[in-house]
């Protein structure tokens, strides 16, 4: 995956529980702020396995091709935007932690 020329950050969540399971992770929806058309690159860690969903508007887009991510294993997605985009991330597992997810804007 190229290295985007300027990220801008749109939000971080850190060391906070797991919402029930199918809530968003962002406690809020995200939309883009710096370009009409790029990505949203999601990164994050959660303390428990599960499947993780980006919501675009009424579209979710299952991760890792279904599969679960592990306990603690890091994950990176670039996901397109437009700039009337509404982003929610979403996951199958609560009783855990979010170690760590960050989304930042980039042009791609």
């Amino acid at each position: 995956m190229a290295q985007p020329k300027e990220l801008f950050r749109i939000t971080k969540v850190e060391d906070v529980a797991l919402p029930a399971i199918g809530a968003n992770l962002l406690a809020t929806t995200v939309s883009p702020q710096y370009y009409a058309t790029g990505y949203f690159r999601i990164y994050g860690a959660l303390s428990k396995a599960g499947t993780l969903t980006v919501k675009v508007n009424d579209s979710e887009e299952v991760m890792n091709g279904g599969n679960e991510i592990g306990a603690g294993v890091a994950f990176l997605y670039d996901i397109p935007v437009t700039r009337e985009d509404v982003v929610s991330v979403l996951f199958s597992a609560t009783d855990g932690t979010i170690g760590r997810i960050i989304v930042d804007e980039h042009a791609g």
